[in-house]
C-alpha cells in the first residue's frame, strides 16, 4: 500500500438525485475510522457527475434539505446516465408500474454482465473514473462502495472492475441501505459476488473497523459473502460511540452553496415503524438516543457548528427531540437553520412551530401518504384530515416550509381517489403562501416492506423482480400509468422514478 494513500477509501457512485448536500453514510464511516487512527478518504462521484450538467431549476428555494435539489440538473444528469449504461431494453413484464425501466435495474444477472462488457460504455466509464478517481488516488487497503439504490449498482461494478486492475491488492467491499435490503438474496446466491470481495450490512462503522484490523493482522476479515447462506456480521455501535460526520472540504465545493445543507443523523430506525409500504424496519434497527447529548457532541465539530444549513436525516424526529435539537442549535450553532422529518401529531401546534422557527427550523417533512381513511387503515397510518390540515397550517403560520409526502395508487385505490387527493393538495398549496411543497409518488412494492413480505393480506399479487432491483412488479391499478404522467408534469421538470415536487 502506498504510504500516501488512505487506508480506506469510500466512494459514492452515480446516480442519486441529491445535489443539495453530501451523503451522510460515507462521512460517518470516515469519522469513526479516523477516530480509531485509520486514515480514510471519501470521494463523491455522484456530485461530480451531477455537476457536469447545467442547472437552473424553476423551483423556488423555500425548502432546505434533500428537496432543495436542482431538478433541472438532476433530470439532465439522470438522462445522460441512463444512456451511458448500455443496458438492453427490459422485458416489460419485469418493470414495475411507474418506475424507470433502466434506473430501477429490473435486468437479469446475464443482462447486467453483458452491459458491463459493452465497449462504448466501458470507454465512457473508464474515462470518468480515471478523471475523478484512479488518476488521483493511490491504492488503499480497502475500497468501500456505498450503494443506496439500484441505479448505483452498475457504476459500483464498473468501479470494482477497474479497481481490480489498477489496485490488485485492495479489498473491495460494498455496503449501504440497498445492500442491506438485499442481504438475504446475496447470502443465497453466489452470483452477486462476481465483482466484489464482500458485503457490509447495516450501519457498518464497527464492522468495517474490524475488517481493517483483521487485514492489518494478515487475517481474512469477516464480511457477508454471496452464496454463504448465512447473514453477514453486524456490529452496530452504541450511541455513545457515534461520531459527527466528517466531510471532505474539497468535496463540499462541488455543491451549489445556496442549496447546500450538511446531513446528520441523531437516532436510528423509526419509532413508529408500522407503515406497511416502508422499508425502514428492514434496514435500520430502532436505536433510541438522547437527542440533546448526541447533537451537542456532533455540533462541537467545527464544520457542523459553522454550517449555515443542517438537514436531520432521522426517519422520524419526534417533537421532544426536535425541541432538544433546536435548543442545542441555538447554543452551539447560532444562526444555523435546519430541516427535519416528523409524523403528524397534536403537539405540532402553532406555539410549537413558532418556538422551533425561532431556533432555526425552516423545513418540516410530513409523511401524510394518503388522506383517505380506508387507505390509511390499509397502511396502518391513521391520521384525520383535520389533524393533517391543522399541522400544515400551524407550520405555515410560523413561517416553516412544509414538504407533504403523498403516495398514490395503493391496492384497491380508485382513480377518483387519486384525483381527489391531488386536488386537495393543489388547494392546500394555493393557500400556503409559497411554503407548501409536495412530494408525489406512485406506490412501489419494495423489498423488505410488509406489503412485500405478506402481499396476499393486502390484496397484492407479486410478480417478477430483478436480482438487483428494489421494487416488485405487482397487480397495480391500471389507471396508474396515465396518472403517472399527470404527476410528472406537475412542475414542468419531469423525472421518472423520483418524487415530483410541486
Amino acid at each position: 500500500m502506498n504510504a500516501s494513500a488512505p487506508e480506506v477509501l469510500v466512494v459514492t457512485p452515480p446516480v442519486s438525485p441529491h445535489d443539495a448536500g453530501p451523503p451522510a453514510g460515507p462521512a460517518v464511516l470516515k469519522a469513526h475510522l479516523e477516530s480509531l487512527g485509520i486514515p480514510t478518504r471519501t470521494v463523491d462521484l455522484n456530485i461530480r457527475h451531477l455537476s457536469r450538467f447545467t442547472g437552473g431549476s424553476s423551483q423556488r428555494l423555500t425548502v432546505i434539505g434533500d428537496h432543495a435539489k436542482d431538478r433541472r440538473r438532476v433530470v439532465a444528469a439522470r438522462t445522460a446516465f441512463g444512456a451511458s449504461l448500455a443496458l438492453p431494453a427490459a422485458d416489460p413484464a419485469t418493470v414495475p408500474c411507474g418506475v424507470d425501466p433502466v434506473l430501477s435495474l429490473p435486468h437479469t444477472f446475464a443482462e447486467i454482465a453483458t452491459a458491463l462488457e459493452d465497449k462504448a460504455a466501458r470507454a465512457t466509464w473508464n474515462a470518468f473514473l480515471a478523471a475523478h478517481l484512479f488518476d488521483h488516488m493511490a491504492a488503499p487497503r480497502v475500497l468501500g462502495i456505498s450503494v443506496m439504490g439500484p441505479a448505483q449498482v452498475l457504476p459500483a461494478m464498473h468501479i470494482a472492475r477497474v479497481a481490480r486492475q489498477r489496485w490488485p491488492g485492495t479489498l473491495i467491499v460494498v455496503g449501504g441501505s440497498h445492500i442491506t435490503l438485499l442481504a438475504d438474496a446475496i447470502a443465497a446466491d453466489a452470483r452477486y459476488q462476481t465483482n466484489f470481495d464482500g458485503f457490509l450490512v447495516g450501519h457498518a462503522e464497527g464492522t468495517l473497523a474490524d475488517a481493517v484490523r483483521a487485514l492489518r493482522r494478515g487475517e481474512t476479515p469477516a464480511l457477508l459473502l454471496a452464496g454463504a447462506r448465512a447473514p453477514g456480521p453486524i456490529r452496530p455501535l452504541p450511541p455513545s460511540e457515534w461520531t459527527a460526520p466528517r466531510f471532505e472540504a474539497d468535496e463540499l465545493g462541488f455543491y451549489d452553496q445556496r442549496r447546500l445543507s450538511l446531513p446528520l443523523q441523531l437516532s436510528r430506525g423509526c419509532s413508529y415503524g408500522r407503515c406497511r409500504m416502508c422499508t425502514y424496519p428492514a434496514v435500520e434497527e430502532l436505536v433510541a438516543a438522547k437527542t440533546g447529548a448526541v447533537a451537542r457532541r456532533f455540533l462541537s465539530d467545527p464544520v457542523l457548528a459553522g454550517a449555515a444549513r443542517l438537514s436531520v436525516k432521522d426517519s422520524l424526529m419526534e417533537v421532544p427531540s426536535m425541541r432538544a435539537f433546536a435548543r442545542v442549535v441555538a447554543e452551539a450553532a447560532p444562526g444555523a437553520i435546519w430541516s427535519a422529518t416528523t409524523k403528524l401529531c397534536r403537539a405540532l401546534d402553532g406555539q410549537a412551530f413558532r418556538d422551533l422557527h425561532a431556533q432555526g427550523l425552516r423545513t418540516v417533512e410530513l409523511g401524510v401518504e394518503t388522506i383517505h381513511p380506508r387507505l390509511q387503515a390499509l397502511i396502518d397510518k391513521p391520521q384525520s384530515l383535520a389533524l393533517i390540515e391543522s399541522v400544515i397550517a400551524a407550520a405555515v403560520g410560523a413561517g416553516v416550509s412544509v414538504v407533504v409526502n403523498l403516495i398514490y395508487g395503493f391496492p384497491s385505490e380508485t382513480a377518483d381517489e387519486a384525483r381527489r387527493q391531488l386536488d386537495w393538495f393543489r388547494h392546500l398549496q394555493a393557500a400556503g403562501v409559497g411554503l407548501v411543497n409536495g412530494s408525489h409518488n406512485l406506490l412501489e412494492i419494495n423489498r423488505g416492506s410488509a406489503f412485500a413480505r405478506n402481499p396476499r393480506a393486502y390484496g397484492i399479487e407479486l410478480g417478477a423482480i430483478g436480482p438487483w432491483a428494489f421494487s416488485h412488479t405487482w397487480n397495480a391499478p391500471a389507471w396508474r400509468r396515465d396518472f403517472a404522467e399527470t404527476l410528472r408534469a406537475l412542475d414542468g421538470e419531469p423525472c421518472a422514478h423520483e418524487e415530483v415536487a410541486a
